[in-house]
């Protein structure tokens, strides 16, 4: 072969190698880009959760809801499909909010990408999208938006919600042993049923009543006191539903719309006119929150406890107490008032079957039941009602009866587990549709139900921050909205591998920094084998940018861990 041959051959040698590392680059970018486009595209996405606690896994009653959303949303007046759209306005202030927004925002995109296509979410930060804003405002109707909220919209229907109704934030403590203040941080996750209560009530053309009994020494539903139950009435409003005071003589009976009949704690006699009432309700597929306070005047709650006694449920006199730790001798002691203050249930003494208390038990959770009564079933009588223990103390608890003196008497207090939390089920006794809470027609929804909680003090003011999961999941199961019932809070502890907000960003980093590689790789071999100095240092060039790119990328996810 001449000379000026193997020149035109190693000419077009090169050439072809060239040639090859350009479309070899190209392909990898185009395949980036695909990638990208692809994973931008909501019918595409696919989530993960390696989250310990299923933090960003929906509950099986929430993937109901949205799988019954379509038919519940139905078509417009021009036949198009009817959405609900999610729209953001929460913007970090600090560390911990920032990381609440993301978990939020998180499991927003879940609920979308399993809404069937009928979710649409959008987020705004209120310092650079203003124009933007203003015209979302525009389009939904809303004048003044409250700050750090999450809006659920469908048509000129709205519910707002607030950060810290879906995580509550501890700002800046006192550190141990006299130490510096600690950072903020987040102390509940509760985003999956605040939003799934939201989108309950969005769905419903009517609010489900909640009626309070009063004109017996009950707590103020409106007052703001520590003894009220205002923010018990509050929370259920923005949980969708209608709530009233209930004057059994002034209604002269149960209204017919009523969802649900909450009774705290009476302090004086029921005229048994209206004691008939509610026993009647009760037989005809009633629905019953009752709280018990301590019993110090006997004839106090003498008929609540008729009503329970209609569900096979008594309550002996006294208060549940357990041994304290005394700081001076180190051991445990009784006979003092924090006795009865510190009974508490375990988040493996909730049951772990009933719709009210599921979540509390997967969740590993501890709820305080300060001042509480103890219940029993009736086994003696005629009821038909189905009992069933849905909380219990620890094996070390007594029965304090009157006059109260907090000490454990061996003798005639004897320490057992107690039960402070039971629900209760009752035959309807008659099909009237009138009697059974309304929209449901089925045997078993037109039930009587019925929650008994020891302790009053949690549906108070005062205690309410501690009950209040649990009194709104109760009021959900009792009002048929089972979806809602037991969601719960979330436990925050992250998987010993990753954390789902970040594990996007660790695989995007992990395939740029491979691709990055590959390409620079592709260079050097082409390098070795043909001497194409060209194809190195576009190799090297191409593949660096992925590389810092995808290590940047890891670098970040890192220190937000």
């Amino acid at each position: 072969m001449e000379v000026n041959d193997m020149k035109a051959v190693s000419g077009t040698t090169k050439a072809a190698t060239g040639a090859n590392v350009a479309v070899m680059v190209a392909a990898a970018v185009a395949i980036t880009i695909i990638i990208n486009y692809l994973a931008a595209q909501s019918r595409f996405q696919t989530y993960f959760d390696w989250t310990r606690s299923g933090s960003n896994t929906l509950s099986d009653k929430s993937l109901g809801l949205l799988k019954e959303m379509p038919a519940k949303l139905g078509k417009d007046s021009q036949g198009r499909e009817r959405a609900i759209e999610f729209v953001s306005f929460l913007n970090a202030r600090s560390e911990a909010e920032m990381k609440g927004i993301e978990m939020i925002h998180q499991l927003v995109d879940v609920y979308k990408s399993d809404g069937s296509g009928r979710i649409a979410f959008s987020k705004f930060n209120g310092q650079t999208d203003i124009n933007a804003i203003i015209a979302k405002l525009q389009e939904l109707k809303i004048k003044d938006p409250a700050p750090q909220t999450l809006l659920i919209a469908l048509g000129d229907r709205v519910r707002t919600i607030y950060l810290e109704d879906m995580v509550k934030i501890d700002r800046q403590r006192g550190g141990m042993f006299g130490g510096g203040e600690e950072g903020e941080r987040i102390a509940e996750n509760r985003i999956e049923d605040t939003i799934t209560s939201n989108l309950l009530a969005l769905l419903e053309t009517e609010k489900p009543k909640a009626y309070f009994i009063t004109g017996h020494g009950e707590a103020d539903v409106d007052s703001g006191d520590r003894d009220g139950c205002g923010r018990f009435a509050d929370t259920l409003r923005q949980s969708g539903y209608d709530v009233a005071s209930l004057d059994l003589t002034e209604k002269g009976g149960v209204p017919a719309d009523a969802r649900v009949v909450i009774w705290i704690s009476s302090s004086k006699p029921v005229p048994p006119g209206e004691l008939a009432i509610l026993k009647k309700y009760a037989h005809r597929g009633g629905r019953f929150i009752v709280a018990l306070d301590p019993q110090v005047d006997p004839n106090a709650d003498a008929d609540m406890l008729k009503l329970l006694a209609e569900f096979a449920i008594k309550s002996p006199p006294g208060v549940v107490c357990n041994l304290i730790f005394d700081p001076l001798t180190g051991g445990a002691a009784s006979g003092l008032p924090d006795c009865a203050e510190v009974t508490a249930v375990r988040y493996q003494d909730f049951s772990s079957a009933h719709p009210v208390t599921k979540s509390f038990f997967e969740q590993k959770l501890r709820v305080q039941f300060p001042g509480s009564r103890s219940f029993e079933r009736i086994l003696e009588g005629d009821s038909k009602a189905m009992v069933e223990d849905l909380a219990r103390t620890n094996p070390k608890s007594w029965v304090d009866t009157p006059p109260f003196d907090f000490r454990w008497d061996e003798a005639n207090e004897p320490q057992a587990a107690k039960s402070v939390l039971v629900a209760a089920t009752l035959p309807n006794e008659t099909d009237a549709t009138t009697s059974a809470p309304a929209d449901v027609n089925d045997k078993k929804s037109k039930e009587g139900r019925l929650i008994a909680f020891g302790s009053a003090t949690l549906a108070r003011n005062g205690g309410f921050p501690a009950g209040r999961d649990l009194l709104l999941s109760s009021v959900e199961w009792l009002a048929g909205r089972e979806f809602a019932a037991g969601i719960g809070p979330k436990s925050l502890q992250k998987s010993a591998f990753m954390d789902t907000t970040l594990i996007l960003s660790r695989i995007m980093g992990f395939s740029l920094i491979l691709g990055g590689v590959a390409v620079t790789v592709a260079g050097l071999m082409n390098y070795i084998r043909r001497g194409a100095m060209t194809a190195l240092i576009a190799g090297a060039c191409v593949g660096a940018f992925p590389f810092l790119l995808g290590l940047y990328n890891l670098i970040v996810s890192s220190s937000q861990n």
